[in-house]
């Protein structure tokens, strides 16, 4: 069965946005999504306990590429059970596993919706996001090795999500066989509607245009920001004030040195290319 659609994203680059978006759509009628109680791709990410209850032992006694192994059979497993599809979100980079196959089986996957965001206006949101500086945040889009939920401490109550870097884990899914449509967050940003009307499209999702207008008018940064600041956000990191920061293309000329925005055009030239960042950001 192919039924999983994967909303897969480098972190910060608008997945939560998308969610909220899609969860009013096909849920609310177009309605306000309180921002604690988002029902499409509520799974997230990948509990220990339920990766445990799946496997019937501790999964703590696995390696980092078994763990990797035993995920992607959980999402099998996970596949076969489902009626319809399915919404799961995920920051994991579609990497191959030891015995040659990617992380994201083909024979499961209805479509893979790729939310990209220009790196140069990732790099703030992250470190705004980590409560680290801007320098640390490039750092950090620039690590090939760049994990969330594994901590030198112990077991996390979250399984391991592999990110890597932000031009490997774009590359990752582009270069994948996967049925996919890649959304840039700029164009979210200025057509909304239209990019959620290409969506259910390729879903194959019959949604009224109204609909869809009614749930961008409805969720919108402001709206959600507001939100934020009157009943706190549930995946807000402790270390940062808010989650919902700002919504704008760009903000990079004023965030970033002109070192800091070398350092990341010359590691990330040619996929800036390929997604047409570039060479507008040289130009700026």
């Amino acid at each position: 069965m192919k039924n999983i659609v994967w909303l897969a994203s480098y972190p910060k680059s608008g997945n939560t946005w998308l969610r909220i978006l899609m969860d009013s759509i096909l849920n609310k009628n177009g309605e306000t999504v309180d921002i604690n109680k988002i029902s499409l791709a509520n799974l997230g990410f990948l509990s220990r306990q339920r990766l445990d209850e799946f496997l019937e032992f501790d999964s703590s006694s696995l390696s980092v590429e078994e763990t990797y192994y035993y995920k992607r059979k959980f999402f099998q497993e996970f596949d076969l059970n489902l009626k319809k599809e399915a919404f799961l979100k995920t920051h994991d980079a579609n990497i191959q596993l030891f015995d040659g196959a990617p992380l994201i089986p083909e024979d499961i996957t209805k479509l893979v919706i790729y939310l990209v965001r220009n790196p140069l206006d990732i790099v703030a949101s992250l470190a705004n996001h980590h409560g680290i500086t801007n320098e640390e945040a490039i750092t950090l889009i620039l690590n090939d090795t760049y994990t969330l939920f594994r901590s030198k401490k112990g077991i996390t109550t979250s399984v391991d999500q592999f990110i890597g870097s932000w031009q490997n884990n774009v590359l990752s899914w582009l270069n994948s066989d996967l049925p996919l449509i890649v959304l840039r967050y700029e164009d979210m940003l200025i057509k909304p509607t239209e990019m959620l009307i290409q969506i259910f499209r390729l879903l194959e999702i019959d949604v009224d245009r109204h609909v869809i207008q009614r749930a961008v008018n409805n969720n919108s940064f402001e709206v959600l920001r507001r939100m934020e600041e009157d009943i706190g956000f549930k995946e807000r990191n402790g270390s940062t004030e808010r989650f919902f920061r700002q919504a704008k293309s760009g903000a990079w000329k004023k965030e970033l040195t002109s070192q800091q925005v070398n350092k990341v055009i010359n590691d990330f030239e040619p996929t800036l290319k390929r997604l047409g960042y570039f060479p507008a950001i040289k130009a700026s």
